[in-house]
């Protein structure tokens, strides 16, 4: 299931190669790399700058993924909105995006893997997309500025998750692990054609 924004701009995208590469990853989670626009050089930054484009990978295994536009696998969607009550928060979904990714991991994978949220989560390098940033969720944006109430509900919203869920909960802006699938260099043609 591909939960997308609005604002998700995928017509240059490879779709077809983008579920390839998440189901390859055997991730629980997954979204595209992507750019993000905006007015100014402000709304153009991403929140998590790992989840820009490495021209060096395939796809990266990492320890969260922002709730923008992720493409779920089945059993994910009942841990979250049925077993997991206290995932949405009652404003926000703020923090979800901390959590998520160690919280499947633990329930769904098995030996290691259940340790690391990273192994549960997947930025598709191969299949980049672009953030609109239309802005446009009423409740949260007046003139494409985030209303100070809705943040408030958000970071309460953030907080709560975290003391729920310290072990699976991510603090910070974490960098990218370093679990990349390598793009290989293309073969090299002789000159003479051999």
């Amino acid at each position: 299931v591909w939960a997308l924004d609005e604002d998700a701009d995928f017509t240059m995208t490879d779709l077809p190669a983008f579920l390839a590469y998440a189901s390859e990853s055997k991730a629980l989670l997954a979204i595209p790399a992507f750019t993000q626009a905006g007015n100014t050089p402000a709304e153009r930054t991403l929140t998590y700058k790992m989840q820009a484009p490495n021209r060096s990978c395939y796809y990266r295994h990492v320890p969260m993924i922002e709730v923008i536009f992720p493409l779920f696998r089945p059993a994910v969607l009942d841990l979250i909105f049925v077993k997991c009550p206290d995932c949405i928060g009652k404003n926000t979904v703020w923090g979800l995006d901390h959590i998520w990714c160690g919280y499947v991991a633990n329930e769904l994978l098995e030996g290691e893997a259940k340790k690391h949220g990273s192994r549960a989560c997947v930025v598709v390098d191969a299949t980049p997309m672009v953030h609109a940033n239309f802005r446009t969720i009423k409740e949260k944006y007046h003139h494409r500025k985030i209303q100070s109430v809705y943040a408030h509900m958000g970071l309460i919203d953030m907080a709560r998750l975290q003391h729920r869920y310290p072990h699976h909960y991510v603090y910070g802006k974490p960098r990218a692990a370093p679990d990349c699938s390598a793009r290989s260099a293309p073969a090299e043609v002789a000159i003479d054609g051999s």
